[in-house]
């Protein structure tokens, strides 16, 4: 029908391919249109012949199945739009329809979101147009065509259910979220580690899938199935035709056939003559059979054994015709002998018979058994009669039911024409209704997303707003003398309790109305939103902190407007199941930002490109058990020299984290028993500040033992040597050579601090040490994380000199030493804008060869352990000269 809609809930059958006749677990992409169960190592299969039928095992309606073909693709450029064949792809996570140059190809040409899609197609068989439809997504139609009529309304019917199924799920989802937490809502916490647990404790709220009753429906079992050149099996159009008359003819088979039985007759003496017969001829067949096989080898002799096999198909018929000619006779002599042998019996019983008495009752017995006989015969004749009669009136009632059912027919046809005309009428209908409403939703969508960062907007100019109003309240909050300003004094310092006791004036929701904004205690990673370590004022601490969140929600607002999470999901649908490999499509990906539902699984894979070859040793020494578990399990008891300074630095760690806050955290636990267990991995460094701090951020997303396996990743492989021993050489190194890149990469700012005499080790060593964990805003501090993990410490100068890159002009503004140090420590808080920070570490500083830092190192290291060693000559005279006048002072109070 023209413009139909075509919702079908039917399960779908795929035809196993002769050539693959497997699929592996972890093959995306099959023959065309096969749903490929992801929970089992091949697909379901349904033949076309009653063998193939015996290979179906189950309806593939799972919502795991996979969904990919090949279908002809118009294209859209160009004068003249062909169509292209293209192997198209399913993607459930993300409701878009990836399509690929061949099935082998990893690289997408391009998708077509399905989740806002809407379907159309002409019923009409116009030349050229058999199988084509259409996908209107967005503001583009795409023009897609397959094989045939049946394999396309496979197609719209799995697109069709799979839509339904993605919109109902995200209409479940987003009834579990706030609305402060839209722009987050499709992110998933991490498997493991402190953030799995991390949010509200809600009610998980099932997806309630409604099937709505299709306009047609397919019966698999009354249509015949047709094999598709796609090697796709799907319901015939034309098998419908052919079922009527089918039926038509069985039931006029059934009316002719008669039921034959042959009686087997007894054993005779000439049974014996006509089984030598049968064997004697099946000899003959044998021969012949056996003939038939030389004459399939030997080829030289190819008209002799045609002139012997005509001969023996001859004797063969002559001898058949005898047999069976034979069998005429000897079914002939049989009955004959029985009558004869009745007829026998009879005359003994007559002749036996002693009187004349006896003989007279048995011909009166013979004559009412005669008697009795001709009236059964009458009485069948007459049933025969009967049935005659009733066969005539059958066959005239019989024609009547024709003439009816033939009237009948024609009735539905001419009924069936008129619905089917106004259904088509109705369907084009609803199809231009369906594409009104689409565009009228996406109207709405576009509307939603302006308020949405209308909102984010108004959010952080009332943050902004509101921190300026602490900061006048502040400076109006001065003790004067006077009646009149005490009391303006009073009102001062009640407006700041409000302002800052936020929790006790939290405004009334009203229903019908928009609800007030709420501010957050924490953020999604667990730190808080008001801790301020630089302020001991609560009134400038509260003001910085709302400054500090207006800038995040700006830069979060211009950062979605680029869409990384767009390009990450492309790239996940691209590899599939495959392993992650070092290219450069995936560096610049993490350099742009791990999004959170991603940083887990990366941050994973960086740790182990980094320690597999150290951690399989080191497994391989504890058979039964990991290395991590055998540290814990044989030092369980034993002194550790490190395990004091441990316990003093637990709680110094991340006091602003909720999941670090008392020593009962789960985080503060996990915490004690992976640096507990690499001081006994590696006793040289045993256990050093800083440590807890790298150790903490990676328990947010790993497990114990990746978190552990991370440290040892940052401190024997990425970081240089003894960058975390007692002497601290290799951070002191580094911060020379972070002088060095500074006065090459920005000479004027250098050359400004060296002039007022600023050190900035005093600023930056924390940074290095702690891998910029130390009072930098969080998402700033993952992104650096991302990209360090990935290509190791030559990211920490990069953005270093961001940092000062970005804060020149107002490092240079400032004219003394104590004005340069206080904006310096405060500096790290106000870098919120990742993506400027990325731009500028990344590009704006280029080159940034590794060659040139570990020259530089190599260098400045000599420096450094020679004033070590210098260090160490002047300690160790100084103890010797503090000795020998301690043995003198006591030698005189002696005398």
């Amino acid at each position: 029908m023209e413009g139909t809609l075509v919702d079908l809930d039917v399960p779908v059958f795929c035809r196993k391919d002769p050539i693959e006749p497997q699929v592996e677990k972890t093959t995306p992409r099959t023959a065309e249109g096969t749903l490929v169960d992801l929970d089992s190592t091949e697909p379901v299969v349904v033949g076309q012949d009653s063998t193939e039928t015996e290979a179906l095992k189950t309806e593939v309606t799972e919502p795991l199945s996979k969904l990919c073909g090949y279908l002809n693709k118009r294209a859209d450029r160009g004068l003249v739009k062909n169509f292209r064949q293209r192997w198209f792809v399913f993607e459930p996570r993300r409701c878009r329809l990836y399509y690929y140059k061949s099935s082998e190809d990893a690289t997408a040409l391009g998708s077509i979101d399905i989740a806002g899609a809407s379907f159309s197609f002409d019923q009409g068989e116009q030349e050229g147009r058999a199988g084509q439809f259409e996908i209107s997504s967005g503001d583009r139609t795409f023009v897609l065509q397959a094989s045939d009529h049946s394999t396309m309304m496979f197609w719209l019917q799995e697109l069709q259910l799979r839509r339904r199924h993605y919109s109902q799920l995200r209409t479940s989802m987003a009834r579990t979220f706030s609305t402060s937490a839209m722009a987050s809502a499709s992110v998933l916490p991490p498997k493991s580690g402190l953030l799995k647990q991390q949010g509200t404790p809600q009610a998980e709220t099932s997806v309630q899938y409604q099937t709505v009753p299709p306009l047609v429906t397919i019966d698999e079992t009354s249509r015949g199935v047709t094999t598709v050149n796609a090697n796709v099996c799907l319901p015939s159009d034309n098998d419908t035709k052919h079922w009527s008359a089918e039926t038509e003819n069985k039931h006029g088979d059934h009316q002719g056939y008669t039921k034959v039985t042959t009686s087997q007759p007894p054993p005779s003496p000439t049974r014996s003559g006509v089984n030598r017969m049968s064997g004697f001829a099946s000899s003959i067949k044998k021969k012949l059979s056996g003939n038939r096989a030389v004459n399939q080898t030997e080829t030289g002799s190819v008209p002799h054994s045609q002139e012997n096999l005509s001969t023996l198909q001859e004797k063969v018929e002559t001898l058949e015709q005898e047999l069976e000619a034979n069998q005429k006779v000897i079914k002939i002599l049989h009955e004959q002998l029985s009558s004869a042998q009745q007829e026998k019996r009879s005359s003994d019983h007559f002749v036996q018979a002693g009187s004349e008495k006896e003989r007279l009752e048995l011909v009166r017995q013979r004559d009412r058994q005669l008697a009795e006989v001709q009236k059964q015969l009458n009485e069948t004749k007459m049933e025969r009669e009967d049935m005659r009669l009733d066969l005539k009136l059958s066959e005239s009632s019989m024609q009547e039911l024709k003439e009816q059912l033939l009237m009948f027919q024609e009735m539905l046809q001419a009924k069936d024409q008129d619905s089917l005309e106004a259904f088509q009428t109705q369907n084009r209908f609803l199809n231009n209704e369906i594409l009104q409403l689409n565009l009228l939703r996406n109207d709405d969508a576009t509307r939603e997303q302006l308020h949405l960062e209308k909102m984010s907007e108004l959010e952080a100019r009332y943050y902004q707003i509101k921190s300026k109003y602490l900061l006048l309240l502040n400076e109006l909050h001065t003790p004067q003398r006077g009646g009149e300003e005490n009391k303006t004094q009073e009102v001062i310092s009640q407006l700041l309790d409000e302002a800052i006791n936020v929790e006790g004036n939290e405004p009334v929701e009203t229903p019908g109305r928009l609800q007030p904004l709420r501010e957050e205690k924490f953020d999604r990673y667990g730190f808080s939103l008001e801790a301020d370590l630089g302020e001991a004022n609560p009134v400038v601490s509260r003001a910085g902190s709302l400054m500090r969140r207006s800038e995040e929600i700006q830069a979060r607002s211009a950062e979605e407007s680029i869409s990384i999470g767009v390009k990450w999901e492309n790239y996940f649908a691209n590899i599939g199941n495959r392993d992650l490999m070092r290219l450069p499509e995936l560096k610049s990906l993490i350099r742009a930002g791990i999004p959170y539902e991603y940083r887990e699984r990366i941050w994973n894979w960086c740790v182990r490109l980094r320690v597999q070859d150290s951690r399989a040793q080191a497994n391989r020494a504890a058979p039964n058990q990991s290395h991590y578990q055998h540290l814990h399990i044989t030092n369980r008891g034993k002194f550790n020299p490190a395990g004091k300074q441990i316990e003093l630095d637990l709680m110094r760690t991340l006091p602003h984290n909720v999941h670090y806050a008392s020593m009962e955290s789960e985080g503060i636990q996990k915490l004690r028993r992976v640096l507990v267990a690499y001081s006994w991995h590696n006793p040289a460094i045993g256990y050093c500040q800083g440590l807890n701090r790298i150790v903490a951020i990676a328990l947010l997303f790993m497990t114990e033992e990746d978190a552990f396996w991370c440290l040892v990743a940052i401190v024997e492989h990425i970081m240089p040597q003894d960058y975390f021993s007692k002497t601290l050489a290799g951070s002191q190194v580094d911060q020379r050579v972070f002088k060095d890149l500074l006065k090459e990469k920005l000479p004027h700012l250098s050359s400004h601090l060296d002039n007022n005499n600023v050190d900035l080790s005093l600023v930056t060593f924390n940074w290095f040490l702690t891998i910029f964990v130390d009072g930098i805003p969080t998402d700033t501090m993952l992104r650096i994380w991302d990209a360090f993990l990935y290509e190791g410490s030559k990211v920490l100068f990069r953005y270093a000199l961001a940092f000062f890159k970005a804060s020149e002009d107002a490092i240079l503004q400032q004219k003394d030493y104590m004005s340069i140090f206080k904006f310096l420590r405060q500096m790290p808080q106000t870098m919120v804008d990742t993506r400027r920070l990325a731009q500028i570490a990344f590009h704006d500083l280029n080159p940034f060869p590794r060659r040139n830092i570990n020259a530089r190192r190599v260098f400045h290291k000599e420096n450094v352990w020679a004033e070590l060693r210098e260090l160490d000559a002047i300690r160790e005279d100084f103890t010797s000269s503090y000795e020998q006048r301690t043995t003198d002072f006591l030698s005189d109070d002696e005398s």
